[in-house]
């Protein structure tokens, strides 16, 4: 049972620290739970007192308060008060959280939700009694009517809905017929004169939104709305002399503003004055209007139960209400009065997303750009989501393709609301770089499926993916998917709310394909790594979360920032910190610590440095070569300033024609570069040390409690973390801009002429040389190499990089640290590196043969493609046209692999392999760490 520790009262609210072990999200829902909420602190006493109070009772880790980061640079609390006052602990915030603690000396912490922390601080604006304290009146100060509503009390007509994201208004049928009208009263009287604002936003239907306003002869109504298409007409009514708002002739009180557009946030403010009224929109005055408000008809539509108090109303429409406000004349927004929580109270910021359980998570919301990843449509942030809706130019649906490419099996967490009545909420799914298949939450039949099974739909009976599906409108769903990707089959499990939705399981050659997929989106060419998110009517993505699951990679296309030479971190799950809870937790803490510690400052220091070699060295160098009339160096110039904002950032070598004042600029930015990365792996280090330690702990622990096999397995994984830098946890890709790039130092090792310094194993016509290239023929045999002048043959680590062409259902392969038979002539076995793209064989182009398979296709017969493999010390990874497409660490206790004795890691040459079809090798160059 949760310990409670003393209640401190001050200022008519009650605190108390209550322990335990909860993440942000379960903290707050127990505060919620118990009548209050996590403690809001807006003054300095308030501060003082509550410090004071819980002196050396807050643990370490810090107890959670009710303070949110509503976007990049935006605190809040979860009552919607001002975040005026602040303090923040030294050297904070550091962006390392999203969520408030306080800590042991009283001070705020920014951090992670998804981290539990031990404490909790609740709050209760009751007066230190049970009944919640009644709040004051407008002429005191502002008051959230939003906290006031219950809807089965305050709702007039209509359906009305408690959200996180606030009030929502939905159309209701009874009886068959539709009930056009929503109003809702709120339980507040209203002064001779106030201020009533409201922020709302529009998701479906009329776009027709209203104030209500008490006034001492009858109700008035603040009524926006569009009678025709491209005019907003507002205007103070329903009837002015008789005439309604949109009547022909009536020109008082009314006014044209620009059309609303679904999915936008607005808001309303309308000032009431003793014989006047005045009214804007989105912080701009539509209408100011003075008489005599005799002169103003009531309409029995839209008459609350009690002519005292404020209401909001709609016509027609899905509306979300997220504020509304009542202040006195002239008052300041977010004043400081607390509303009492209650069961009904809605926070004016809904908490934020937590990452789901486990390692490995990467948060797409926080890196994805809607101009850069938005497919079609209309996309915006919303929070620290997105939210899409159709582009009234070519009305298609909404797509946004989502930051990071996968391969092989993966896993994905959503959280989404729906705003409109067409239904169709959907993700794309790549299927390890073969096929795109659509998932539908619901479609608009209403059903649930995977599009395109054996060429059914799920409005096909025939699909059995199928499942009556209806998402209900302005509720936020949790939704995860599964994709197991295994030899030819795929294995798609979907669950929301964490119940079973619908699976597939089958051959992945039954579901819809790449081509299918861009025919569907008139035109569009998805790429095929990516998934994405669709819609008809307009969706708010909360949240997205991305990890790979067990033999696969997910990786960002680009990063927090512009990533320049730095990459994105590319993410594989082991299978033992998979399946054992204690290797995940430590993992995972790691992960955060060095995301927070580590890299976000490295990314931050590098997004400065790509934006000064933009604007101030390219930018220079580009005005003097215009000056000088040099073409050629002007549009070089102009690709390095591109290649910068896309990510690609500075190769690893220059070209033997890059313009002088490239090379120079470049010599500069690779100097930078070297040294905030040192300054990243400086920071990496403490923390991959305790890493070590930890593991060292767990090994010791398994081994006193005999578990000596899984001791083992830790071992063997701790050493393969000890030869990693710091920071490779994170699995950092490489770092030149292009993968397929030989380093600096690389050196050739076939001279495009002939055979010399390589050595035939079987028969000699298996390898020919023609045009300029090394073919290999067919016929079974290997191609050793024994060694030039630059490059010795025997080698440990190494940086191998050769341009391949397969055809004819070729068959070929690459040794690494092929070692000699004991006649001191032939080779034995050795690791291979698989080349085989249409072949038969499951293992493609980038598998470690019988060791660690890629069973997707990543290039096609006839087509040139960039193959680098590297080896440092244990690891080999291969990758292809300049994306990883596999990496092995070899046990400490490795003995053969099956059908490939002698297949492992240590030292040796290197050699090409010919075992059916034709496969051209050229430009094969490999670099030596001296």
């Amino acid at each position: 049972m949760s310990k409670s520790f003393d209640v401190l009262t001050f200022g008519g609210h009650r605190y108390q620290m209550v322990e335990g072990n909860l993440k942000w999200n379960e903290a707050y829902d127990k505060a919620k739970a118990m009548g209050g909420t996590l403690a809001v602190i807006t003054t300095r006493e308030e501060s003082d007192q509550l410090t004071a109070a819980l002196n050396g009772k807050v643990p370490v880790g810090g107890a959670w308060i009710g303070g949110v980061m509503k976007d990049e640079s935006t605190w809040s609390w979860v009552t919607g008060e001002s975040f005026d006052f602040k303090r923040w602990a030294n050297g904070q915030p550091d962006r390392s959280g999203r969520n408030l603690i306080m800590t042991a000396t009283g001070g705020w912490d920014d951090a992670p939700a998804a981290m539990p922390r031990s404490c909790y601080i609740v709050e209760w604006n009751d007066g230190g009694t049970a009944k919640p304290a009644p709040l004051a009146a407008a002429s005191a100060g502002v008051v959230n009517l939003l906290a006031l509503v219950d809807v089965k009390k305050d709702a007039v007509k209509g359906k009305w809905l408690t959200r996180p994201e606030g009030l929502q208004a939905q159309t209701e049928t009874i009886d068959g017929k539709l009930q056009p009208y929503q109003v809702l009263g709120f339980n507040q009287s209203v002064p001779e004169e106030y201020d009533f604002e409201i922020e709302f936003t529009l998701q479906n239907g009329n776009r027709d939104v209203m104030q209500v306003l008490p006034s001492p002869n009858g109700a008035i109504l603040w009524r926006m709305q569009v009678p025709n298409p491209g005019v907003t007409v507002c205007g103070f009514g329903p009837k002015l002399d008789g005439k309604d708002i949109s009547e022909a002739g009536r020109t008082e009180a009314v006014a044209k503003a620009a059309t609303f557009q679904m999915g936008q946030h607005h808001r309303s403010l309308v000032e009431v004055r003793k014989g006047s009224l005045r009214a804007l929109l989105d912080g701009k005055e539509i209408v100011k209007w003075s008489g005599d408000f005799k002169r103003f008809a009531s309409d029995e539509r839209f008459i609350l139960p009690d002519a005292r108090h404020p209401g909001i109303a709609c016509f027609n429409t899905i509306t979300t209400f997220h504020k509304a406000e009542l202040r006195p004349p002239g008052g300041v927004t977010g004043a400081a009065v607390k509303p009492a929580p209650s069961a009904t109270t809605m926070p004016a910021v809904p908490p934020p997303s937590s990452a789901p359980a486990g390692p490995g998570w990467m948060d797409l919301m926080a890196i994805a750009d809607p101009e850069k990843d938005a497919e079609i449509g209309l996309w915006r942030r919303e929070g620290a989501g997105l939210i899409g809706n159709q582009d009234e130019a070519n009305k298609d649906h909404p797509l946004l393709a989502l930051p990071a490419t996968v391969t092989g099996s993966y896993e994905l967490e959503l959280e989404f609301t729906r705003h409109g009545p067409a239904g169709t909420v959907s993700v794309l799914l790549p299927l390890d770089g073969d096929r795109i298949v659509t998932a539908y939450l619901q479609e608009f039949t209403p059903f649930a499926g995977l599009a395109h099974v054996r060429g059914k739909n799920t409005r096909d009976q025939g699909n059995p993916t199928r499942v009556p599906q209806r998402l209900e409108n302005g509720k936020r769903y949790r939704a995860r998917i599964q994709v197991t990707l295994k030899d030819a089959n795929a294995d798609i499990n979907v669950t929301l709310e964490n119940q079973p939705l619908f699976r597939y399981q089958g051959p992945a050659s039954d579901l819809s394909s790449k081509r299918q997929q861009s025919s569907l989106k008139k035109g569009v060419e998805l790429d095929i790594d990516r998934p994405a998110l669709e819609s008809i009517d307009p969706v708010t993505w909360h949240a997205c979360w991305l990890r790979p699951l067990e033999g696969g990679r997910v990786a960002p296309v680009r990063g927090d920032a512009s990533m320049g030479a730095a990459g994105g971190v590319v993410l594989a799950m082991s299978p033992l910190i998979a399946n054992d809870p204690r290797l995940a937790q430590l993992d995972a803490g790691y992960q955060v610590r060095y995301e927070s510690d580590a890299r976000k400052p490295f990314l931050a220091a590098l997004a400065s440095l790509n934006q000064s070699y933009v604007a101030n060295g390219i930018s220079r160098a580009r005005a003097a070569a215009q000056a000088k009339g040099s073409l050629s160096e002007v549009t070089t110039l102009d690709a390095e300033k591109t290649a910068i904002e896309k990510g690609s950032g500075v190769p690893a070598e220059d070209a033997a024609d890059t313009p002088e004042s490239l090379k120079a600029l470049r010599g500069t930015y690779r100097g930078a570069l070297a040294k905030i990365t040192a300054e990243r792996d400086a920071r990496a280090a403490p923390l991959h040390s305790l890493y070590l330690k930890a593991l060292d702990v767990y090994v010791a622990e398994l081994t006193k409690a005999g578990k000596i096999d899984e001791a083992k397995k830790v071992q063997t994984l701790r050493e393969a973390k000890a030869m990693q830098k710091p920071g490779e946890e994170a699995r950092e890709a490489p770092q030149p801009a292009s993968n397929a790039a030989a380093p600096k130092t690389a050196k050739k090792i076939f001279n495009g002429a002939n055979t010399e310094g390589w050595r035939y194993q079987g028969p000699q016509e298996a390898f020919v040389v023609e045009d300029g290239c090394i073919k290999a023929t067919g016929p079974r045999g290997n191609l050793m190499f024994m060694g030039n002048r630059d490059v010795s043959p025997i080698m440990k680590d190494f940086d191998l990089s050769m341009k391949v062409k397969t055809e004819g259902s070729a068959n070929s392969g690459v040794f690494v640290h092929c070692r000699r038979n004991n006649d001191g002539a032939s080779f034995g076995n050795a690791l291979e590196v698989q080349i085989a793209n249409e072949n038969k064989d499951p293992q493609k182009t980038g598998s470690f043969w019988s060791v660690q398979p890629v069973d997707s296709l990543v290039v096609h017969d006839g087509e040139w493609f960039d193959f680098r493999i590297i080896v440092r010390g244990m690891t080999i990874t291969s990758f292809i046209n300049g994306k990883q497409v596999n990496e092995w660490t070899q046990p400490a206790d490795w003995k053969d692999a099956p059908g490939k004795p002698e297949a492992k890691l240590g030292e040796g040459t290197i050699g090409l392999q010919s075992n059916g079809g034709t496969v051209w090798f050229k430009d094969i160059e490999i670099a030596v760490p001296k």
